[in-house]
């Protein structure tokens, strides 16, 4: 088990929507799934930062309710892109603060950040995940 951080672009083309349908006939129950394709075409971008790094990502995002102290509990949260672009930055500086063994391990998050700002300023909400 480990505590890792992912944010991404939530419509991306690896995320995939499903309707699921259930459905029950005189032997069993199934599921049906259906893709949706609206989503189609949005950028494909998502980050990762494996490790604790002191909890920095829970509390700058404010959810230490989903530290489950030997990882994180696998919730993903929609962040509004202000506060993401805000939380990222906060964490970015307290893992400078930290003086991290690894000074590199920030730094896909840090180009992440770089490309909310420029790229992504349409982008309304942004997912989270600890895992």
């Amino acid at each position: 088990m480990a505590h890792d951080f992912t944010i991404r672009v939530p419509n991306g083309i690896w995320s995939k929507r499903y309707i699921v349908t259930f459905t029950e006939d005189e032997s069993s129950i199934y599921h049906e799934y259906t893709e949706k394709e609206e989503y189609k075409g949005i950028p494909d971008d998502q980050v990762f930062f494996f490790g604790y790094a002191d909890g920095i990502f829970y509390k700058a995002f404010r959810c230490e309710e989903c530290n489950n102290l030997l990882s994180g509990d696998g919730s993903v949260h929609l962040i509004p892109y202000d506060t993401a672009v805000n939380a990222l930055k906060t964490a970015i500086d307290e893992f400078y603060k930290l003086d991290y063994p690894d000074p590199t391990r920030i730094n896909d998050i840090k180009e992440f950040y770089e490309r909310m700002k420029h790229d992504y300023k349409n982008v309304e909400y942004f997912e989270i995940i600890f895992d």
